[in-house]
């Protein structure tokens, strides 16, 4: 299987562009692809069990291990997810969440970070290694689950994960970077035998040969009275052909996998910040099915330009809004 050659050189608090799956250029808007398949995920946790996961600030510790020189370090980075101000829970009602008032509640949050790294006080980016806990985190990637099944996520899971946690050298680190998504090298192998986090089933397009990248499935009713509608944003990598069970090479005209990178984060007591605000804040929630990143759909333009990417060419910009750090 052809693998993508990432760009490098990310700006400060800025999403940054670079090619295709196939290494050969962004087309198209959000990429060609068939329909969805209707309906919220039913949950699903990663296999191998890990516990529930709150909030709070990171942590550095003293490592395991390694060979000559200092020893590593290890990291705790933590994730907060908010609605403007308030946190984004399950259970929780957010009127003003959306285009219009409705009674809004969550219903699926949960999404892959991969390419994590810590950026020195020269501006070197050094690669996380994500700690192998054979639940939330493969290789380079990690899944982090804000749903709990309660309220209008009870098709989830009650495990949470919010942190991603790892090792780097010892250094004086004062910016971090990653990316939203799973790697081209990842995303189209089969889910049924992938390891875990990469065997979730509701986080996965058959038909589009790939991961969802990120998940936010709300439930709203109108004020006025009437049945609850789900809306949703979900990110992945579109304009995909080929078919990896047959040998295939696959490539995507839109890969989707914006880029993050912001100074002034302590990995002693900073946090990684996501508002959900932005990406909502043109959509219809109580009569739009939302965005499933396809071309021509009106209602992926606003959530592309939170994530800092251009809906009608493809290319990452510096211009994201969802993400911060404290």
């Amino acid at each position: 299987m052809r693998t993508l050659t990432w760009c490098s050189g990310l700006a400060l608090v800025a999403a940054i562009g670079c090619g295709d799956d196939s290494s050969t250029g962004a087309s198209g808007g959000g990429g060609s692809g068939g329909d969805a398949s209707g309906g919220a995920p039913s949950g699903g946790a990663p296999a191998g069990g890990g516990g529930s996961d709150d909030g709070g600030g990171g942590q550095v510790t003293g490592g395991g291990g390694g060979g000559g020189g200092a020893e590593p370090l290890d990291v705790e980075i933590p994730f907060e997810v908010r609605v403007g101000a308030l946190p984004a829970e399950c259970g929780q009602n957010y009127e003003t969440l959306g285009a219009e008032p409705a009674d809004v509640e969550l219903s699926d949050l949960r999404f892959y970070i991969h390419d994590v790294r810590l950026v020195d006080a020269e501006g070197t980016e050094v690669p996380v290694v994500l700690a192998q806990d054979g639940t939330w985190q493969h290789e380079n990637v990690a899944l982090l689950d804000f749903e709990d099944a309660v309220g209008a996520c009870e098709g989830g899971t009650a495990e949470l994960n919010q942190r991603i946690r790892g090792t780097v050298p010892a250094g004086d680190y004062q910016g971090i970077a990653f990316r939203v998504g799973v790697p081209f090298e990842l995303n189209h192998e089969d889910v049924a035998t992938s390891p875990s986090p990469l065997n979730v089933t509701t986080l996965f397009w058959t038909w589009g040969f790939g991961h969802v990248f990120f998940s936010v499935i709300t439930s709203a009713t109108p004020i006025k009275g009437g049945d609850a509608n789900q809306h949703f944003v979900h990110l992945g990598s579109t304009g995909c052909t080929g078919d990896p069970e047959l040998g295939e090479v696959v490539s995507c005209t839109s890969p989707n996998r914006p880029a993050f990178s912001f100074d002034g984060f302590d990995p002693t007591t900073s946090s990684v910040v996501l508002n959900l605000e932005p990406l909502l804040v043109d959509s219809h929630l109580s009569t739009e099915v939302g965005c499933h990143s396809f071309p021509d759909t009106p209602a992926c333009v606003t959530p592309f330009a939170a994530f800092g990417i251009d809906y009608a060419t493809g290319e990452l910009t510096p211009d994201q809004t969802i993400f911060s750090v404290e």
